[in-house]
């Protein structure tokens, strides 16, 4: 019979108490080992302050590109002028502001830029 109650001792849970007794225990010996060997603390602290530093900057730059709605009234009819030179082989050429002026000016108020070859909607 004293196996038997052994064995139903160690399938109780453990109280919270212990529990909080044991991880306190764990971290002291982590915290001790890590002193122990201030070259590897270095390095390990190093690299997960690269990790989560690099980890921050990319999401930064993903939440506001990407994910962030643009800050433009109207937004969704935003389109991006492109110049093509079919002489060049260099398919669609982006457009800087000078040709955009000239073209609104040769071009008139008459006509559209909503074809495929002047507008594409980003």
């Amino acid at each position: 019979m004293d196996q038997f109650e052994n064995a139903q001792r160690q399938r109780q849970p453990m109280s919270t108490i212990g529990l909080v007794d044991s991880v306190g225990r764990d971290l002291r010996y982590s915290f001790r080992s890590l002193l122990r060997r201030p070259t590897f603390t270095l390095a390990a602290v190093l690299t997960l302050a690269l990790g989560i530093g690099a980890n921050t900057a990319v999401f930064s730059v993903v939440n506001a590109v990407l994910l962030k709605p643009l800050s433009y009234p109207q937004s969704n009819e935003l389109v991006s002028l492109q110049h093509v030179a079919p002489g060049l082989n260099s398919g669609a050429l982006g457009l800087s502001p000078d040709l955009y002026f000239t073209y609104r000016d040769e071009t008139g108020p008459s006509s559209t830029s909503d074809s495929s070859e002047t507008a594409e909607r980003p």
